[in-house]
């Protein structure tokens, strides 16, 4: 997943690379013959003649302030002198994961030692459960950018097209939004920027 900063209040794009990262890290492409080596994406791409593919989408963030002015604490930076305000409120975000994968096209996996050739709708549910897995055995990793994190539902393997086969994993992601804003010792303000998506009291 390509890198990205936040300015200002945090970059909800953050949400979808800590968990399009981790599915990179713990889930085996099963694809040896890329044309592009990446295989997990923020939006749908435009070429289809990569599948599998795995699409982390942000369906929309729910915020709800925690204090009043979302004031969270301030302090003044002894080595500079300058006076920091941080805010906060807690944003509950709506995740999809969408396996595609393509019809009749058949790969070799290792399972448990045995190996499966597959393909159809047990190719993408072979994909589905061991993005799923990671999630599950990974979520610690995941609880360290965020308050909570959710599987709500797998979908069954349903006909995307004509030549594509779908499934979906939805899920619950809970987070502190943190952001600073930074005031010289004359009381300009400098700058305002995010800190991360995990930051917790």
């Amino acid at each position: 997943m390509p890198e990205t900063t936040g300015c200002g209040n945090i970059d909800t794009f953050d949400i979808i690379q800590v968990i399009g990262n981790l599915i990179t890290d713990n889930v085996t492409d099963i694809r040896t013959n890329r044309t592009n080596n990446r295989w997990v994406f923020p939006v749908f791409p435009d070429d289809k003649s990569n599948y599998p593919e795995i699409i982390v989408e942000l369906l929309g963030v729910n915020y709800e302030d925690i204090s009043a002015g979302r004031l969270l604490s301030t302090e003044t930076e002894i080595s500079t002198g300058d006076y920091l305000e941080y805010y906060t409120r807690y944003g509950m975000a709506d995740l999809t994961i969408t396996v595609l994968s393509e019809k009749k096209t058949s790969y070799s996996v290792v399972r448990n030692g045995t190996t499966l050739y597959l393909n159809n709708q047990p190719l993408n549910l072979y994909l589905c459960n061991a993005i799923t897995d990671a999630l599950k055995w990974k979520r610690d990793d995941l609880i360290e950018y965020f308050i909570d994190f959710r599987i709500i539902k797998k979908t069954p393997v349903f006909e995307d097209d004509p030549n594509t086969w779908a499934s979906e994993i939805k899920c619950e992601v809970e987070y502190q939004d943190v952001w600073v804003k930074r005031y010289n010792v004359t009381g300009e303000l400098v700058a305002s920027y995010s800190l991360a998506v995990g930051i917790t009291e």
